[in-house]
């Protein structure tokens, strides 16, 4: 009679055998960095960048008007806007959220540019952004990417739907009935500040919003303002867990990648944008408009 055949466990394959189980640890250890990598570049390129959220923010100002406590204003940064249905589909939802939230203010922070190639136009950019809805109206600003391809052509199709872009230039609004300085710095990067041009239409009896593409400004005008709202950072587009984002494009480093910066008499809020440039994706920096409510500090 044929003796019968003893099974193996599988332990006991890889104890007989222990280069077998150093390769399949090397083979598991693989499989997991290609599905993980693999995982999350599909999650950087085609889900968070398609993921737009809604940032509320309060911020109390020193300075602050009883009358304008409460005011609501809407950011919206860095469309880089594409030319693909998608991509409108994509731009229409924006405006839908934010006009869900039914701001007082909406203030456009530049770079409505899209990356070559893929770019919209202007003016089909600026026709579904004039749906874009507030009680006291739209401001924008230009950034760097609308001055790399024609500022003055960006800007004219903004006015063309009654969205007023302030460059050098203070508008006296306004809000709530009583007054509100908005002042429309320049982009940093193409566009001279000029301080006595940019000044000359703001009264100092009353309080000062400033729309700057650039958050770097903040560090170096030296004007009277309670709050600065900015972008073009994308708030790094890029991050890591624990180490944040890969690169700022500021000269002031991460400080500047996104949020609220408090110097006292004067505050910064940088909005992470909601569309990409360079590298069509995002990791752990979501798109987002920001509803911002600001409150008269005690």
């Amino acid at each position: 009679m044929a003796p019968i055949p003893r099974k193996r466990s599988l332990l006991s394959f890889f104890r007989s055998s222990p280069g077998r189980l150093w390769k399949a640890g090397v083979i598991c250890l693989l499989l997991f960095v290609f599905f993980t990598l693999a995982g999350s570049g599909y999650y950087a390129f085609e889900v968070e960048p398609n993921t737009i959220t809604l940032r509320n923010q309060t911020i109390y100002l020193k300075n602050w008007r009883p009358e304008h406590d409460g005011l609501r204003v809407m950011l919206i940064s860095d469309i880089h806007q594409g030319k693909t249905p998608a991509a409108f589909a994509r731009l229409e939802k924006i405006v839908e959220m934010a006009n869900r939230c039914e701001p007082d203010l909406v203030f456009l922070l530049g770079d409505y540019i899209g990356e070559a190639g893929r770019r919209s136009t202007p003016e089909n950019t600026a026709e579904v952004l004039s749906g874009l809805k507030s009680k006291y109206g739209t401001y924008a600003v230009l950034g760097n990417h609308d001055w790399w391809y024609d500022g003055m052509r960006v800007r004219r199709a903004l006015e063309k739907y009654h969205i007023p872009v302030l460059e050098n230039e203070c508008v006296l609004g306004e809000i709530k009935g009583k007054k509100l300085n908005i002042l429309g710095l320049p982009d940093r990067q193409t566009r001279p500040w000029i301080l006595e041009k940019g000044i000359a239409g703001t009264d100092e009896n009353h309080p000062t919003l400033v729309l700057s593409h650039s958050p770097d400004y903040f560090r170096e005008v030296k004007i009277p303002f309670e709050l600065m709202v900015s972008g073009h950072t994308h708030g790094g587009q890029i991050a890591l867990p624990f180490l944040g984002p890969l690169f700022v494009p500021s000269d002031y480093g991460k400080e500047h990648a996104k949020g609220l910066l408090d110097a006292g008499q004067q505050k910064l809020f940088i909005t992470a944008g909601v569309g990409t440039s360079l590298l069509p994706a995002r990791f752990l920096c979501p798109p987002e408009i920001v509803l911002l409510t600001l409150r008269r500090a005690e």
